[in-house]
């Protein structure tokens, strides 16, 4: 199963339109930086590809460099028309977020993604979307529209009196209409009746989605560590330094971590459709109207993040906006160097700017923060000099010794960040083929988890239930053993060569078994076993094997009970009475289902049941 490894730094241009030589300078520094110096943060048996269709449809549209926001309201027309809903929705939110508060633009593309969601069947959200543009310079003549969509939302949910006083307020703005004359009149109105009458034509499967919440700790919880099983202690040695060690047996399945995120942050890719909140994705995401930077599903999520937004929320605006305009920043550079203001955020202005004064007490993040490993870079002066830029551009500081601290922390957090960061990854069900994938949403700090070593054929793997993460053991594990997890690709997807290659950034030797035995890629691989399985197989299941990318199985299959108690009867006859050969790519089946179940189950998906009335809306846009 390949690896998305997460760019935090590289080579790229940053030019200053106005010639600063500090700027520039520092900019020369960090283009001379090879591709790859800093790299991803460990990560866990991810998968790169798309997410449900509506995620999915990001891809689809052009970026925010690549237009204005009445280009994407044109882009999210053209796009309905066609019928491509998820397409349409995800232009609508990028005009949301580029359009000026009170303009007439954000207003229609409140109205528009209303529509969308009504065509898809997700009426609830429809009717919180009619509502925001009813807030905003909706046009007056139009808003009739409006009150039928919700009409209509409400009628197919079941609430006929809400249904009725919408319908009441449609048919009042119709008649005091002023631009139209009494013929126009009759003529809308019969065509809002029938259209209420008629219902809702959704064209797409409707899906519910529900959250699981993680399963608990086994063996007890630690007593120093409550994220942490009593099965694992943290132990440390000149070799290996810190590790996690089994103090028991373990089994497939024993929950050994279940850790929230220090610090944690979306990805660029995801803020268009994910909350920045929660990292759930949502169709009706509306940005702070302070900034329009951060956009969230909800008001109680927005509350819910005034704690450490507000510190950040006019300072990553000018950053945005401003500092990016002005010094024209690359992509990378400008993503990787967004990290800082997310750990000015959660570990607090004031900490930072006093994270190495001993008179002070820290706070318990702060000291699990600064106890976690980095490794140096070349120019960590240059970049210590961008923070310093960053932040005197976009903090209203004028404290000189404040703004050395702070760059001098952020500098420090960005290469904690490049050794101990995990990829936070979500599993989504298309609904048109009833398959699974996973993708990277959001980047967490969890510093328990940053205490395990990689191997290259790990026995810990972690899935995640939103923020959360659960590490779960993969295979049975002896007491006294060393727990890993892995930093990069597993020996299944790449020769040992890459996989050192990937690791040097880390500073440490791989002597991990597929490491000092060589053990061959997949593909290289027999595909059954060397002994006899006098039992089903896996392979009945699976629609399509992938010799790099694991496989490719039906939701429902990957999801049932039945299909892990296959997989760990499988891999028990690997392991009992004698330990067998698992270098076969049937092994490596039952350990990609183990998995794919766990990841699978953070959530759960239902359909209802398509709605083909035959009707169609008399006012289908707006």
């Amino acid at each position: 199963m390949p690896s998305q490894r997460e760019i935090t730094l590289t080579a790229a241009f940053l030019r200053d339109p106005r010639g600063s030589a500090q700027i520039k300078s520092t900019v020369a520094a960090i283009e001379s930086l090879k591709h790859g110096s800093w790299n991803n943060s460990p990560s866990t048996l991810n998968m790169a590809s798309g997410i449900d269709d509506f995620i999915k449809a990001f891809t689809n549209v052009r970026t925010t460099k690549d237009g204005t926001y009445q280009d994407f309201l044109k882009e999210g027309n053209l796009r309905y028309k066609r019928d491509e809903f998820f397409e349409a929705a995800t232009a609508y939110t990028r005009c949301v977020v580029l359009s000026p508060l009170k303009d007439p633009g954000r207003a229609k593309a409140l109205a528009s993604r209303s529509a969308v969601l009504m065509n898809v069947g997700r009426f609830e959200d429809s009717i919180l979307d009619a509502d925001r543009a009813l807030e905003h310079a909706y046009p007056q003549e139009l808003r009739f529209r409006l009150h039928l969509r919700k009409a209509q939302c409400f009628k197919e949910l079941g609430n006929l009196t809400r249904a009725d006083e919408e319908m009441s307020k449609t048919r009042k703005l119709i008649e005091e209409s002023k631009a139209t004359t009494e013929e126009q009149k009759s003529e809308i109105l019969a065509i809002a009746e029938r259209t209420f009458a008629g219902g809702c034509d959704v064209k797409v499967r409707r899906v519910k989605v529900e959250y699981m919440n993680p399963p608990e700790i086994s063996h007890g919880v630690s007593e120093n560590l409550p994220c942490l099983s009593s099965a694992v202690d943290i132990c440390k040695n000149e070799k290996y330094g810190r590790h996690w060690v089994a103090t028991r047996d373990l089994q497939t399945g024993d929950v050994l971590l279940k850790e929230e995120p220090a610090v944690a942050g979306l990805k660029i890719e995801a803020k268009w459709t994910h909350c920045a909140h929660c990292f759930r994705p949502s169709f009706t995401l509306y940005p702070c109207q302070t900034c329009n930077k951060d956009l969230f599903c909800n008001t109680e999520c927005k509350n819910a993040a005034k704690n450490y937004h507000t510190v950040i929320c006019i300072p990553r605006k000018k950053y945005e906006d401003e500092f990016q305009r002005k010094f024209d920043l690359s992509e990378n550079i400008f993503s990787s160097f967004t990290r800082i203001f997310d750990f000015l955020a959660f570990l607090g202005l004031e900490n930072c700017a006093n994270y190495d004064n001993q008179s002070l007490p820290q706070t318990r993040l702060m000291t699990e923060f600064l106890n976690l490993v980095h490794h140096s870079v070349p120019y960590e002066e240059h970049i210590r000099s961008l923070c310093f830029d960053i932040i005197q551009f976009c903090f209203d500081i004028t404290d000189r010794e404040k703004l050395l601290k702070l760059s001098e922390f952020c500098c420090l957090a960005l290469l904690k960040h490049n050794a101990n960061s995990f990829s936070v990854e979500e599993c989504f069900r298309y609904s048109r083929t009833d398959e699974f994938d996973l993708k990277h949403v959001a980047y967490g700090s969890y510093h328990v988890a940053s205490l395990a070593n990689h191997s290259c054929d790990p026995n810990v793997v972690c899935v995640y239930y939103g923020k959360t993460m659960v590490c779960r053991a993969i295979k049975p594990v002896k007491k006294g053993h060393q727990l890993f997890l892995r930093y990069c690709n597993l020996f299944y997807n790449l020769p040992k060569e890459t996989r050192l290659e990937r690791l040097s950034q880390y500073k440490f030797d791989c002597d991990c078994d597929p490491c000092t035995l060589d053990w061959p890629i997949a593909k290289l691989m027999p595909k059954d076993p060397a002994f006899s399985l006098e039992t089903q197989t896996l392979w009945d299941l699976v629609k399509r094997e992938s010799e790099t990318s694991g496989l490719a199985m039906n939701y429902e299959d990957i999801k049932a009970v039945k299909t892990f108690d296959l997989a760990k009867k499988l891999q028990d006859s690997y392991f009992e009475p004698i330990l067998q050969s698992r270098l076969d790519r049937g092994y490596k089946l039952i350990e990609t289902a183990i998995f794919y179940h766990w990841a699978v189950n953070t959530m759960t998906y239902s359909f209802y049941p398509l709605l083909t009335n035959g009707h169609t809306n008399g006012f289908h846009h707006v």
